[in-house]
């Protein structure tokens, strides 16, 4: 796929794999878009970070409107990204892009009191699941970062839990 087509190449794994954001089920999100990390983009070294996958949770402050009005602004959020830098033909970096499915939670006790993760891994490479992260803490492939996200308590609480809204941005 293009850097240009990952919005929609996403929207379509999300469908392929019954996944929705009107009516969000957290696992089958979270599966379409692990299904989605592992297809590559043209032109983009994951070798060099150039496509890497995050998972990120925690509490957050949401803007008016996220929640309904008498859920208040905090929420547990999820974040999938994947995180696109571009480069000249020189390797002068040009700019980023990040595809956002965020997964929102009313606030409860059990979310309330994890702690914030955050885990990197490189997009675009199917590869083994078994490795280790490297020195800066990053994955080297999607199956290895996968089998990282879902050993967290975010993720486990995450999966046992239902979402209020799911978001895709930009």
């Amino acid at each position: 796929m293009l850097a240009s087509e990952a919005k929609h190449v996403l929207e379509e794994t999300l469908v392929a794999h019954g996944a929705t954001l009107e009516s969000p089920e957290f696992l089958a999100l979270w599966r379409a878009f692990c299904s989605y990390a592992e297809r590559p983009i043209a032109d983009l070294d994951p070798h060099h970070d150039e496509d890497l996958a995050l998972f990120e949770a925690g509490m957050e402050e949401l803007k008016p409107g996220v929640l309904p009005p008498d859920a208040g602004s905090s929420a547990y959020v999820v974040g999938f990204v994947r995180q696109l830098s571009f480069t000249d033909s020189d390797g002068e970096y040009l700019g980023m892009e990040q595809l956002r499915l965020d997964i929102v939670f009313l606030p409860s006790p059990m979310l309330a009191r994890l702690p914030e993760a955050t885990i990197w891994g490189v997009a675009g490479l199917a590869g083994s699941s078994g490795a280790s992260p490297d020195q800066e803490g990053t994955y080297r492939t999607v199956p290895a970062w996968r089998n990282a996200v879902e050993r967290t308590e975010s993720f486990h609480a995450a999966s046992s839990s239902a979402p209020a809204r799911a978001l895709l941005s930009p």
